[in-house]
C-alpha cells in the first residue's frame, strides 16, 4: 500500500530532519525550511494529504502560509504548529488558512501520529466524496446527452459541432481551461427535447419560423436550465446556457463562454440555411454589435480548420471513433439514426456494428476524416 505524503514546514532545519526521521516508515514525508520552499514544492506538482506549518516564520508566518496552501491545493488537510498557546493566532488560523487542528508544541510523537492519521482520513473523504461527485456529474450528462441523441439525432449533431467550434475557438483565444464551455455546449440544445418535431424540422433545414414556433424556440434555454437544475455542481454551466442566445451588446456582463456559444450558435444557424462559411461570417459582421469581435475571428480561424476534412465512402467496419457523418443515416423505415455532422464514439460506432448485423445498412457510409488522420491512414 503506498504511504500517505506529508509536508512539513518549519524554519528550523534541525527539526524538519529529525521529524522526517521519526516518521518516514509510516508515511512519505517532505520537509521544506521555509513557507517559500514550502509553496514551491506543492506548486511543482507535489500532492500532499497532509501539510504541517509551524506559526512563527520569518518572511510569511504560518496563517499566510496555509491560507496560500488552501487555495492551491484546497483537497489538502493542514496542521498549524506553534511553540506557545495564542488564541488569537488559532482562530486566525481556522478562520484564514482553514485548519484541521492548531497545536502547541511539543506534541509526543504518538500523539502527532494519532492526529497525523485523522488528516489523512480527512483528506480521504474529501477526495473521495468529490470523485464520487464528479462520476455522478458525468454519469448524468451522459444520460442526458444519450437522451438527446436519441430524441433527435439532428439536434444532438448539433451540439457536437457547437462543443466543436467553440472549445478551438477557446483555444486561439488562449483560453486553457474549457471544461465549463465543453459542458455548456454539450448540453445547450438539450431543451430542444421539449420542441415539436416539425419546429425542430425547420430549425435544421434552415427553414423560416412562424411566430409561435419562434417563441417556442426561443424558450429552449429556459428549459434547459430547469433540466439542470437538479445537477448539484452544474451552476456555472448554467448561467452559460441560460445567456446563449444574448447579444453582447444587450448583455455585456454575461459570460464569455456564453458569447463564444452564441457565436457558434449563429454561425451554425446560417449554414444550416445553405450559406458557405465565408457568407455566413459576412452576414454575421452585418450585426457584429452582438459580438466579441475577438470572439468572431478566432471562430473563422476555427471554422477554417474545421473545414479540413476529406470525404470517404466507408463499410461501417472501418470506421472509427472521430469520423464526422457527412450523410443522415436511417434504418430502412426511414428511422433517422445519426445525422450529418454528428462525431462518431464508442456507442456510436457499437450501435451502427449491431444494426449492420441486420443487414439494415448501406454497404458504403460517407464520413469526413481529418486530413491529418486520413494522411496517416
Amino acid at each position: 500500500m503506498e504511504k500517505s505524503r506529508i509536508l512539513f514546514v518549519d524554519d528550523e532545519i534541525n527539526l524538519l530532519k529529525s521529524i522526517k526521521a521519526m516518521f518516514r516508515k509510516q508515511y512519505s514525508v517532505d520537509i521544506a525550511e521555509g513557507p517559500e520552499k514550502g509553496i514551491k514544492m506543492i506548486k511543482n506538482g507535489n500532492k500532499y494529504a497532509v501539510i504541517i506549518s509551524d506559526l512563527k516564520m520569518p518572511g510569511m508566518d504560518g496563517i499566510e502560509f496555509l491560507h496560500r496552501v488552501q487555495k492551491i491545493t484546497p483537497d489538502t488537510t493542514r496542521i498549524m504548529l506553534t511553540g506557545h498557546a495564542d488564541v488569537e493566532a488559532a482562530t486566525l488560523a481556522v478562520n484564514r488558512g482553514h485548519v484541521f487542528r492548531f497545536l502547541t508544541k511539543p506534541v509526543q510523537a504518538e500523539e502527532m501520529r494519532r492526529i497525523l492519521d485523522a488528516a489523512i482520513k480527512q483528506y480521504s473523504l474529501v477526495t473521495s466524496e468529490k470523485e464520487l461527485l464528479r462520476g455522478t456529474l458525468r454519469g448524468c450528462i451522459r444520460v442526458l446527452t444519450d437522451v438527446l441523441s436519441v430524441v433527435s439525432p439532428e439536434t444532438f449533431s448539433l451540439s457536437q459541432r457547437i462543443k466543436r467550434l467553440a472549445v478551438k475557438t477557446a483555444e486561439r483565444l488562449g483560453i486553457r481551461n474549457t471544461n465549463q464551455l465543453e459542458l455548456a455546449a454539450m448540453l445547450s440544445q438539450l431543451g430542444c427535447i421539449s420542441l415539436s418535431e416539425s419546429t425542430l424540422h425547420k430549425i435544421h433545414s434552415g427553414e423560416e419560423l412562424t411566430e409561435i414556433e419562434q417563441k417556442e424556440f426561443e424558450s429552449h434555454p429556459s428549459i434547459s436550465v430547469k433540466l439542470l437544475s437538479n445537477i448539484p455542481r452544474l451552476d456555472q454551466v448554467i448561467e452559460i446556457i441560460s445567456k446563449q442566445n444574448k447579444s453582447a451588446e444587450d448583455f455585456p456582463d454575461m459570460p464569455f463562454e456564453s458569447k463564444i456559444i452564441k457565436a457558434c450558435l449563429d454561425f451554425e444557424t446560417f449554414r444550416s440555411k445553405g450559406f458557405d462559411s465565408s457568407t455566413a461570417f459576412s452576414e454575421m459582421k452585418k450585426n457584429i454589435e452582438w459580438y466579441d469581435k475577438d470572439i468572431i475571428e478566432s471562430l473563422e480561424s476555427a471554422a477554417t480548420i474545421e473545414s479540413h476534412y476529406e470525404q470517404e465512402m466507408l463499410p461501417v467496419s472501418r470506421l472509427k471513433p472521430g469520423m464526422i457523418m457527412n450523410q443522415n443515416l436511417s434504418t430502412p423505415t426511414g428511422v433517422l439514426i445519426i445525422a450529418k455532422g454528428q462525431e462518431i464514439g464508442d456507442a456510436i460506432l457499437a450501435r451502427l456494428n449491431n444494426i449492420a448485423r441486420n443487414n439494415k445498412l448501406s454497404d458504403q457510409i460517407n464520413v469526413l476524416i481529418s486530413k491529418k488522420t486520413f494522411k496517416k491512414n
